[in-house]
């Protein structure tokens, strides 16, 4: 049976919650997943990315604002929100690629054992477009079924 894939719909209705970043669902639309292992963000990583997001809004005259406000307010400039997201996430995903911890999904048999767990329910409760597994996170493209 082939698949159809839905994406995002501007016009129909979009669940935005907030909580280190926003995140936008939709009924039956194609869904881009993160997950990391516990230790893919030492505490020095964390410390070094938080301040370089206050950098960021220092050099952008937004120095008495506060990270986790940014993406919510809406005094703020649109344009200048999405350079912030677009800043954010550039550096959260550097950081994971820069492979920290004990990236157990370099050893094949881990990454099997992932691999068949995400394989596990393709075709049943959600259609699984593709996936790739780094050492210490997954992404995924996935498509949740409606029952």
């Amino acid at each position: 049976m082939s698949v159809v894939w839905h994406v995002l719909d501007r016009d129909a209705d979009v669940d935005v919650t907030h909580h280190h970043r926003p995140h936008w669902e939709q009924t039956s639309a194609i869904t881009f997943v993160t997950a990391r292992l516990g230790d893919s963000m030492p505490r020095d990583v964390l410390e070094r990315w938080n301040q370089e997001q206050s950098e960021w809004l220092t050099s952008n005259g937004l120095e008495n604002v506060l990270i986790e406000d940014v993406l919510k307010r809406t005094d703020l400039p649109e344009k200048l929100r999405r350079q912030f997201q677009f800043f954010r996430n550039q550096r959260w995903n550097d950081s994971l690629d820069d492979c920290h911890g004990e990236c157990i999904f370099r050893h094949k048999d881990c990454a099997e054992i992932v691999a068949q767990a995400f394989l596990h329910f393709h075709g049943v409760r959600y259609d699984l477009e593709r996936f790739v597994i780094m050492p210490n996170h997954v992404h995924l493209l996935i498509q949740m079924r409606v029952p």
